[in-house]
């Protein structure tokens, strides 16, 4: 009897998911999207917090965060998309003519808070109001406010937004800076509807938990329902707001110079929450920065016990590291709400390697939907200018667009790209990778 194999070498470890950051934070109810979003996995640091109201148990306080060179804003916003353009909104359908509530605010040198509100009707503007808040620079009671609003015709949906400094006038921005607001609401002769959770009384209790070496999105936790050790992580596909599953995400590059044939493994058990679901894992090769675009990918469908994966991967050439993308769902077909995966002990199977000491910054950065639609929104507080590519699985450059520093949230337009999944890279000036994305057009 003959018996053949392959043997392999050495293992390389990915991530046995034994190290994680947690971070335990208060985070604004629906509609309420904030900038914990950004500044939670980033720094570690929740910049829009539940504080003790004027008269009431809660009020929201935005504080703005300086870390080294980067600086970022707290905010809160009603609606996905750029308030500062009117993106987005939710339904309102009267004619307020002002906008009250209390404030209370450290605001010092030049710096200014911002509260800003939109009215629109069938997707047009028709009235803008940014109100600058600055006074004396301190206010450290609660306080009155009332700025008036007006508008031609009855609206259908409002933008409503707020920031700790001044994001128009970037340079100045103080780190010392934040602005507290509470009982938050719209008046005018017949007006009735109020701002949804505009009093700040509704706050759930969120951890944010990444794994070490990891940049992460969406629903991601440390579990010990684990394969060996103490931990696994945990993903889940939630729903969006919309209806749609937001994929939980992340991705770890590491070290790679080898262009031979070497496989993935890891222990994974995934629930289905539709029948065509499946976790998906994507590998990609990049050379000092530029992606090869022979992509890897393998689906893991449900099973219910830690099961075995492999998968092979082979660099085409030259390459400096390979890049790791775990998703909670399907991107090649409708990924499904509630669907869970638990993976651990990621490794790679392979003979003698070599390593660089290549970098990579972490993606500050949040890229989303996904899957996508016509827009994807990529939000940041702080970035330099930014260069967007989206690729094809041949490696074609299908579109660009490149993005100031100066904007928090910025629309790359999927058009005129036809359904299919493709790798959405973020680009510095300097040429260097600042993040980098699978994505997926319905």
């Amino acid at each position: 009897m003959m018996v053949t194999g392959v043997a392999y070498a050495q293992t390389i470890p990915v991530s046995n998911f034994e190290n994680w950051t947690i971070t335990n934070y208060d985070d604004l109810n629906t509609p309420w999207f904030t900038s914990n979003e950004n500044t939670v996995p980033d720094y570690g640091v929740a910049t829009a917090k539940k504080v003790t109201g004027h008269t009431s148990t809660n009020a929201v306080r935005l504080e703005t965060y300086v870390s080294g060179t980067d600086t970022s804003t707290g905010y809160i916003t009603n609606t996905e998309g750029d308030p500062t353009i009117g993106e987005g909104g939710v339904p309102y359908s009267q004619k307020p003519t002002g906008v009250t509530g209390f404030f209370r605010y450290n605001l010092p040198a030049n710096d200014t808070a911002l509260l800003i509100i939109v009215f629109k009707k069938n997707g047009t503007v028709i009235s803008s109001n940014t109100f600058k808040i600055k006074g004396t620079g301190t206010q450290s009671t609660f306080a009155s406010f009332s700025y008036p609003l007006s508008m031609a015709v009855t609206p259908d949906s409002v933008v409503i937004a707020a920031t700790s400094s001044n994001i128009d006038n970037t340079a100045g921005m103080n780190g010392a800076s934040w602005i507290e607001f509470d009982q938050l609401s719209f008046t005018g002769p017949g007006v009735t509807q109020i701002i949804t959770n505009g009093d700040f009384e509704g706050w759930t209790a969120k951890s944010n938990q990444v794994p070490n070496d990891w940049s992460v999105y969406g629903d991601i936790t440390r579990s010990t329902d684990k394969y060996q050790g103490t931990y696994a992580a945990k993903l889940v596909s939630v729903d969006d707001g919309t209806g749609d599953a937001d994929l939980a995400d992340m991705n770890v590059f590491k070290p790679y110079t080898r262009n031979t044939a070497d496989t993935l493994t890891g222990y994974y058990k995934y629930t289905a929450a539709a029948p065509g679901d499946s976790a998906t894992i994507i590998v990609l090769f990049f050379n000092n920065g530029m992606p090869d675009m022979n992509s890897f990918t393998i689906g893991l469908k449900q099973v219910s016990t830690y099961t075995k994966f492999s998968l092979p991967i082979k660099a085409p050439g030259s390459v400096s590291d390979v890049y790791i993308n775990v998703l909670s769902g399907t991107i090649m077909g409708t990924p499904a709400i509630g669907s869970v995966l638990y993976i651990d002990d990621l490794n790679i199977k392979q003979g003698p390697v070599s390593v660089n000491n290549t970098t990579h910054k972490k993606a500050d950065i949040t890229v989303y939907p996904n899957p996508a639609k016509d827009i994807i929104t990529i939000r940041a507080d702080n970035h330099e200018d930014l260069t967007a590519k989206l690729f094809d699985n041949t490696g074609k450059l299908l579109a660009q667009q490149v993005f100031s520093k100066d904007k928090q949230s910025m629309n790359f337009s999927l058009h005129n790209i036809p359904a299919g999944m493709y790798h959405f890279v973020l680009y510095t000036t300097e040429g260097s990778i600042y993040t980098v994305k699978t994505v997926s057009k319905q």
